[in-house]
């Protein structure tokens, strides 16, 4: 696999994020705080109970667009302070109301890019500080694209299909304060816990890539074959129906033909070594070797 672009400013944050999938870093300041916690409440006036919900899940493509564009506006500055030769996607908000249907299930992101040469950041920004009582962050470091190279997309199963149960173990949370920011590799294994508070738990995600990398998504049908199309920069913001729409053969989008998926569903033995092997890897380079050797 070639290098990951560099993408951080800072040489250190670079290198860390490279090993490890994430960073963690002081962002924004309170009064952009307060800023972002009144867009919240002016696009979100009603709000489901002890649910997990976004920006994105929203019927109104105007508004999606608007809200974007507004975090966008507060954001950027500070994201030319930490990062360079970047393109900026799209921002919404997360929110957690209380009651334990607010868990979100530990997953990865959506392949958005070819991640052997190319990097897809998730920037999360919570607005209140969070903990493991009201949904904090938590993530499963080094597994991200530098140690697993698989295709990720609402219709492809994770390599950790059916044994998510395993996950739970590995996880580390990241208790963070309001208007710090974790940084995550769009590959990187991460989950977040219940909100079990009265206060409703806002944050901010924004997708963030390489400068002219291309963006794909992937489809795959009845037949498990996968198909790859191009995609703009907000198509992400532009699906309707979310729920529904994101499991649906892309429509209207240039294909790129068929592809194989690098990876593929880890054994429950198999998932237990790897997290083992990532966790504390020896001193050498031969637990990548056997890593590879379970693909095969």
């Amino acid at each position: 696999m070639s290098t990951i672009p560099k993408i951080f400013i800072d040489d250190q944050l670079q290198k860390s994020f490279d090993e490890n999938g994430y960073v963690t870093l002081p962002l924004i300041n309170k009064l952009d705080i307060e800023k972002l916690k009144s867009l919240f409440y002016k696009y979100h006036p009603e709000r489901l109970e002890n649910a997990f919900q976004s920006t994105t899940f929203m019927d109104n493509k105007a508004d999606k667009i608007e809200i974007s564009k507004e975090i966008q506006t507060i954001l950027l500055p500070y994201f030319n302070q930490f990062l360079c030769d970047f393109d900026a996607l799209g921002s919404s908000f997360l929110f957690k109301t209380k009651g334990p249907h607010s868990e979100l299930a530990a997953h990865q992101d959506w392949t958005i890019v070819d991640e052997r040469k190319d990097i897809a950041l998730n920037v999360w920004i919570p607005l209140s500080d969070t903990h493991e009582g009201n949904g904090a962050l938590s993530v499963i470091p080094k597994t991200n694209t530098r140690y697993l190279f698989t295709l990720r997309a609402p219709t492809i199963p994770f390599f950790y299909d059916k044994n998510e149960s395993i996950l739970k173990k590995y996880l580390k949370s990241i208790p963070t304060k309001a208007g710090n920011a974790i940084v995550l590799n769009e590959s990187l294994i991460h989950y977040s816990s219940a909100n079990l508070e009265d206060d409703i738990r806002i944050a901010i995600t924004s997708g963030v890539i390489n400068k002219d990398a291309e963006m794909i998504f992937h489809f795959m049908d009845e037949k498990k074959r996968i198909e790859k199309f191009s995609i703009e920069r907000d198509f992400l913001l532009s699906i309707e129906d979310f729920h529904r729409n994101i499991f649906k053969k892309p429509a209207n989008l240039k294909s790129l033909g068929f592809v194989k998926n690098p990876g593929k569903i880890f054994s429950a033995n198999q998932l237990k070594s790897f997290f083992e092997y990532q966790k504390k890897p020896p001193q050498s380079t031969s637990w990548l070797k056997k890593l590879k050797q379970m693909f095969e």
